[in-house]
């Protein structure tokens, strides 16, 4: 392995990776998202990648934010809603208005009507072929964001740094 030091890699594989993780990220709090997405905006220099890397870590262990939940699933519902069934629109709003209701407003796992919606728009994710949401951890944790194949290699994101693998 050895870091990546052409800065157009770095920043398209910050680009990919910063499409996988910001509805996570906005699901953590409006404020991070808009903080993070400032600086994928200004990746000028490796150093700035580095930084942006950095951020997003420590911003993904934070906890969610009943209110970001709210708002990023609503966002994200915008992808399917025009295809969904108005038994699949009821549901969402069902489910949605009883997350609301929640008690809690933080948390680290997922559950409840959180859960339940957020399971909704991972199957209609995959039923309605959204390719924009399939690729987001949000709906998909278990998907390996961090590691990235293209034409030039494969690159994994690790203690910050992007690494070429091969």
């Amino acid at each position: 392995m050895e870091p990546v030091e052409n800065l157009r890699i770095a920043r398209s594989s910050t680009e990919r990776i910063w499409a996988a993780a910001k509805y996570d990220v906005m699901a953590r709090g409006y404020q991070h998202y808009k903080s993070l997405s400032k600086q994928a905006g200004r990746l000028h220099g490796l150093s700035d990648v580095h930084t942006f890397f950095h951020s997003l870590r420590i911003v993904s262990g934070r906890p969610y934010d009943r209110r970001g939940c709210i708002n990023t699933l609503e966002h994200m519902w915008g992808y399917v809603k025009k295809d969904a069934g108005s038994e699949e629109k009821e549901t969402f709003q069902h489910l949605l208005s009883e997350a609301g209701k929640l008690p809690y407003s933080h948390f680290y796992e997922w559950r409840g009507a959180m859960e339940q919606t957020r399971l909704l728009l991972c199957r209609l994710s995959k039923k309605y072929a959204k390719d924009y949401l399939l690729e987001s951890i949000i709906l998909f944790p278990d998907t390996p964001y961090y590691i990235l194949h293209n034409r030039k290699g494969t690159f994994m994101l690790s203690d910050d740094m992007l690494w070429k693998i091969n």
